[in-house]
């Protein structure tokens, strides 16, 4: 197996190397002994300048040099340098998954030998994947990333439901902090262009399918429908699906956010949920968030797609906004990120 630069560069922190399906991922060297010209200098060179890696440890020693301690670059090994790039999106992906947005994940980055020698990448030249630059990229949540993407490489399902999001989250991305209403609020209103309503309908049409990936979907029939004729749930239909949540790992005792702001539209006028409860912050006409149990929030998850989203749109499609598809999203990041085994906190903002 050859070794495969990434352009992921974590701040200061270690971690051992990991070990996934057919890969390897392990940090490059991360330490310099030197003047501080000649350690700026090795930065250049190993294209880490620009990632705000100037937060390192630095040790003096008595002939008048420094150990610098900086973060290092992920790097894989793999067979061929496709197999890598393979493991690369799941990296990018998991960033994605790990902090609820893509808005500053590149998606050109390109695994390249580390010794330089390039193979298999003829079939990228003309593409915006070619790199007549080398990417480079940082952020807080690689080392997470990383371990995720191992935990997902040895079971197909959730790679396809990750991607799904990813995808999904690629469509319609809100910035977490527009979505906290403890900063400025950012109001997201109806979409007047039909463009950005079918972005919005397919943001929750594939993170619904992620959820179907994960098998944690509600499972109804004509014969054996979700509700009962006295608009209750059908207790058999909700026994198998907590008893597939608590298979999967997922805190069933867990309420899940629902994000609502603003004046209630059209759609949401048709959201009836069962049980909800108002968290602390939600106040007045602005933020009226809810919490409710996550069978009712995959109940509303699959309404929405299967009544207004993913088939010819109607009235109600035109009432969809960035909330509709971020609640979607969100549920399914929470399941994906419990099922791979990753301790969900308190519901919050965003």
């Amino acid at each position: 197996m050859r070794t495969y630069r990434t352009g992921l560069f974590v701040m200061a922190e270690r971690f051992p190397e990991l070990r996934g399906h057919g890969f390897q991922i392990r940090l490059s060297d991360s330490e310099f002994r030197g003047s501080r010209d000649a350690f700026y200098e090795h930065l250049d060179r190993t294209q880490s300048q620009n990632l705000g890696l100037g937060f390192h440890e630095r040790t003096a020693h008595s002939d008048g040099t420094f150990t610098f301690r900086y973060g290092g670059e992920v790097l894989i090994r793999a067979r061929t340098r496709l197999a890598a790039q393979r493991r690369l999106h799941l990296i990018l992906a998991s960033i994605a998954l790990i902090e609820g947005s893509v808005s500053f994940i590149p998606d050109d980055m390109v695994a390249l030998p580390i010794d330089g020698d390039c193979e298999d990448l003829e079939h990228l030249r003309g593409t915006s994947f070619f790199p007549g630059r080398k990417a480079t990229f940082s952020t807080p949540a690689i080392s997470d990333a990383c371990l995720l993407a191992v935990r997902c490489s040895r079971r197909r399902h959730l790679q396809y439901a990750l991607y799904k999001l990813y995808l999904s989250l690629r469509a319609v991305s809100p910035e977490m902090v527009d979505l906290d209403p403890s900063h400025a609020q950012r109001k997201f209103s109806i979409e007047p262009d039909p463009l950005h309503r079918v972005f919005l309908a397919n943001a929750v049409t594939l993170a619904y399918s992620a959820i179907e990936e994960m098998q944690l979907e509600i499972r109804a029939s004509e014969r054996n429908p979700t509700l009962l004729t006295n608009k209750t749930w059908n207790p058999k239909v909700k026994n198998d699906l907590e008893q597939r949540l608590i298979k999967a790992g997922i805190s069933v005792g867990e309420d899940q956010l629902w994000t609502l702001r603003g004046p209630p539209t059209r759609l949401e006028r048709k959201l009836k949920f069962f049980t909800s409860v108002k968290p602390s912050w939600s106040k007045g006409p602005v933020v009226r968030d809810v919490l409710v149990p996550i069978a009712e929030a995959l109940r509303i998850a699959s309404w929405l797609r299967s009544k207004v989203t993913t088939h010819r749109f109607v009235d109600s499609s035109r009432s969809l906004t960035v909330y509709d598809a971020h609640n979607v999203q969100f549920l399914a990041r929470r399941l994906l990120l419990e099922q791979l085994g990753w301790a969900w906190p308190p519901s919050a903002p965003g």
